[in-house]
């Protein structure tokens, strides 16, 4: 057995022993150092991954696997920001890689940019127009755009909906209020009129009110 078999089998840890061996015969063989940081990557040690990665990329500073992996490790851990800047040194030399095109689109959208996201899925398309996952991206995209569209018209229709009511409410009280200052009024003048000066019990009128609540996939 050697690295690559143990590496297959899911034991990585035999595996990095492999590669351990293969690096004291040549320290700067960027396939045992390459393979070392995937090892070290699945087995959740992402600082250690991180330092062969970059032993990898001190020697070949272009290899677009190497920056691939260290974006989508990086987008894994949760930052997106970081992810991205490696996945544009992949497209500084090859601007037609869909995997880097894919994954910066799916960095923008956690970051909340979902417009320039698109234009990236649009482009793994451009590239390969079967790619299914940048198809399904690029229409869930879109919808969740129209669903936020369609939110605000709602919403919007809401709040107009609400202004109309108030102001039919604001007008329906003035004129109870009016008519009732009115027949208040009629009376004290009738009883005064009359000669009769007992004094007349008033009840408070109440306006009770109520509020109204409104109510990963790795490439192609």
């Amino acid at each position: 057995r050697n690295g690559t078999d143990y590496y297959n089998q899911g034991n990585y840890t035999a595996a990095i022993m492999y590669y351990d061996k293969a690096l004291l015969l040549n320290s700067t063989d960027i396939i045992p150092l390459y393979n070392k940081a995937l090892a070290l990557e699945n087995l959740g040690r992402i600082n250690d991954a991180m330092i062969f990665y970059n032993k990898v990329l001190a020697i070949t500073p272009n290899d677009t696997d190497t920056l691939s992996n260290v974006g989508f490790m990086l987008e894994d851990q949760g930052e997106p920001a970081k992810a991205i800047t490696y996945y544009d040194k992949v497209l500084a030399i090859n601007p037609t890689d869909t995997s880097a095109l894919y994954y910066k689109g799916v960095a923008l959208e956690k970051l909340g940019n979902k417009t320039s996201a698109a234009l990236y899925y649009k482009k793994v398309l451009d590239v390969n127009p079967s790619d299914a996952a940048a198809l399904s991206k690029l229409n869930l995209t879109y919808n969740n755009a129209n669903k936020t569209e369609t939110a605000k018209i709602v919403n919007t229709d809401q709040t107009a909906l609400i202004v109309v009511l108030g102001v039919f409410v604001i007008i329906l009280t003035s004129i109870i209020i009016i008519n009732i200052v009115a027949k208040r009024t009629n009376r004290t003048s009738n009883i005064f009129t009359e000669g009769e000066h007992d004094s007349v019990s008033q009840t408070p009128f109440t306006k009770e009110s109520e509020d109204t609540e409104d109510g990963k996939w790795r490439g192609v």
